[in-house]
């Protein structure tokens, strides 16, 4: 709170007797019905007192003085003004006891110019009401509003708005305050919007073309491209870190040979995919595009070979990976350009087209598969979509073609299949 200087009047009115008939039939009415305690010269100077003395006396009982300025206020009241002012109005504008208020246009005296003082523009009666606002609430932000109801013509809503241009910092001040300290209660009874939410969340690694991701409930795991030329690089394209403590992200070791020596430079094999057999996280596969499978047994940290390359062709490339549950696993992989292969009992037999083993099934593109303990389901680009058993000899579509046009048919692309963990069970796919 600042520290207030005890005065008798709230404000004094200099100005000429030119202008005495505004002053008091407009300036003076309005500051006293806001409240104001105003001191004015016709009223309250004492009969036969020296007008100079009385002047300083009220200057200096008064918290601001206003002067309404205009040519007739510099040529009568300037000279004897002029002496107060350096004796007692702070003519540095320290204090900001002095309120310029321009009524007519008229030069500011150069002991008023020199501090710069910001002036009240009356000039206009388009511009009074706003400029009388900017007056009194200069003088509210100021003086303390008296215990209500004394003071002149002092209404409830008038005293209130006085209490509250004074305590304006205050308010302010509190209002911030309160609304921290709500915000830290919110935040610490987790009351929305600073509930606990589940969230996406950046790792501290990267890794160059990540195309795959898996979680052994113990370990992740991140297969990637190989672009760079040449086969003697640290990096072979997997990545794996321990979920306990937090672990670090790590280079898998591999332990087979991922070069393809017939490409000009030679170049690692790619990454394509990660695949675990249904509801196991163990043992890990890893297809390659050229090099065949691998298999971890170690949560990522170690990869074997497990089983050659698929006979996909030169212009073909192995793109998608599914494995059964058996012992031993079998390996379902689709070709970028397609066709459909099963390894199983150390060879690969091809199931789709003509010569496929999986009867019923056309030459297709394979764009999904969703591999369970009953059933396959076989996703494909322009062929719809089919189901077999886990030894892949009977095909069959899941919806009846038959009276599809191919145009129609190949409108429908399944990219992606997921189990719902239903009973009777459900499958969703993803079709575009």
């Amino acid at each position: 709170m600042r520290k207030q200087e005890s005065f008798l009047y709230d404000v004094f009115i200099s100005y000429s007797s030119a202008d005495q008939s505004w002053v008091t039939q407009w300036l003076l009415p309005h500051l006293e019905r806001a409240g104001l305690r105003v001191a004015i010269d016709f009223r309250d100077f004492v009969v036969g007192a020296p007008r100079l003395e009385e002047v300083q006396r009220f200057v200096t009982q008064s918290h601001f003085v206003i002067t309404v300025l205009t040519p007739a206020w510099q040529e009568s009241e300037w000279n004897e003004f002029a002496t107060l002012l350096g004796r007692t109005l702070d003519p540095a504008a320290r204090r900001r006891k002095l309120l310029p208020l321009v009524l007519q246009p008229t030069p500011l005296p150069p002991l008023l110019l020199a501090p710069r003082l910001e002036v009240a523009d009356f000039t206009t009666e388009a511009k009074r009401p706003q400029e009388l606002a900017r007056l009194l609430r200069t003088i509210q932000q100021t003086i303390p509003p008296r215990v209500w109801p004394d003071g002149p013509e002092l209404t409830p809503p008038l005293w209130w708005r006085w209490w509250l241009r004074y305590h304006h910092r205050q308010l302010r001040l509190g209002g911030a305050l309160v609304v921290v300290l709500l915000l830290t209660l919110m935040m610490a009874a987790r009351i929305a919007p600073f509930q606990d939410r589940l969230v996406w969340l950046a790792d501290s690694a990267e890794f160059p073309n990540a195309v795959a991701l898996h979680s052994t409930g113990t370990a992740l795991i991140v297969g990637a491209e190989n672009d760079l030329p040449g086969c003697h690089h640290a990096g072979l394209g997997l990545w794996y870190r321990p979920l306990a403590a937090n672990g670090a992200w790590q280079l898998s070791t591999i332990n087979a040979d991922l070069c393809i020596p017939d490409w000009s430079p030679p170049s690692l094999s790619n990454i394509v995919a990660l695949a675990a057999p249904p509801h196991a996280t163990r043992p890990l596969y890893a297809l390659t595009s050229h090099s065949g499978i691998l298999v971890s047994t170690t949560d990522g940290a170690s990869f074997d070979a497990a089983a050659p390359a698929p006979p996909l062709g030169n212009n073909n490339m192995a793109a998608i990976f599914g494995v059964t549950v058996g012992q031993p696993a079998s390996f379902w992989v689709g070709g970028e350009t397609g066709a459909l292969w099963r390894f199983h009992a150390g060879q690969w037999q091809q199931l789709d087209g003509v010569e496929g083993g999986c009867t019923g099934l056309p030459a297709v593109t394979v764009k999904s598969l969703l591999m369970t303990e009953q059933q396959i389901l076989i996703g494909t680009d322009r062929q719809g979509l089919w189901r077999t058993d886990p030894e892949g000899a009977i095909c069959q579509a899941v919806f009846d073609l038959t009276d599809i046009t191919a145009a129609t048919r190949s409108r429908y692309e399944f990219r992606g299949l997921v189990a719902a963990n239903d009973n009777p069970p459900r499958y969703l796919a993803l079709v575009r």
